[in-house]
Formats: C-alpha cells, structure tokens, sequence
C-alpha cells in the first residue's frame, strides 16, 4: 500500500523500483495506491498505474474518512520509501490498523518500533527491500 501524498519528497520512484523487482522475480501482489495528488505529481505515478495495472486494487484518493480507513485495516504490508517526514501521520495510521510496516532505516521510522522489532520491519537500501 502506498498512503502518502503523491510527492516528491515521498520518493515513489524507490517505492515502484521495488515494486517492479518483485514482480519481475514472479511475486504476487496486489496494490493499493491511495494519498491526495498536487499539481505537479510525480509522472512516475502516470508510468506505474500502467505497469501495474493487473496488481492494483485502488488507485486514487479517497475523499471520505471511513473508507480510507477500510483500505489501511485490509491491506497487508505498508511500504514506505520517504526521504522527508517529520511525524509520518500516515505511516502510523497503517500500523494502528495492523498493516505490517517495511521502513527505510532513517527519520523518525526508527522512533516507531522498538529495538528487537528494527531488523524484521527496517530496510537500508533497495536490495533489503526487495529481499
């Protein structure tokens, strides 16, 4: 699930490299993709929606509180790649849902989780994502 603003400083461009890896090594999934799209998105976004068109599930924001809520308790794994969060609201919002977090190792991510919990749910570079 991606639940973020389609910004920049969010960096779509790991999030769907990573995405893209999986499938090419014949993983199955399905994609959420929700978050409120500005003005100037990403174009990666344009690209991704076509070359995951048979995973995903939602693509778009959703306006209605209670239905954002829906998609965070059913999806499975929040994959966050941001180079930029002060809070990470929606990071935590997945997580107080159960949605399993995979996190890059900087930021505030390294405040959410206790110490013995860092190694399962925490990346360092794309390759450990992937893996």
């Amino acid at each position: 699930m991606w639940n973020h603003r389609r910004e920049y400083d969010k960096n779509p461009e790991q999030f769907f490299a990573i995405l893209s890896q999986l499938k090419e090594l014949g993983m199955q999934f399905s994609l959420v993709v929700l978050g409120e799209k500005f003005g100037s998105s990403p174009k990666i976004f344009e690209s991704a929606k076509a070359h995951f068109k048979d995973e995903i599930l939602h693509w778009g924001y959703i306006n209605e509180r209670n239905d954002y809520i829906k998609w965070l308790w059913q999806s499975d794994i929040l994959l966050v790649t941001a180079i930029q969060d002060f809070f990470g609201i929606s990071t935590l919002e997945a997580m107080y849902c159960h949605t399993i977090p995979l996190l890059p190792d900087r930021l505030v991510y390294r405040e959410y989780l206790s110490p013995d919990l860092r190694n399962s749910f925490m990346y360092d570079s794309t390759a450990t994502a992937v893996k």
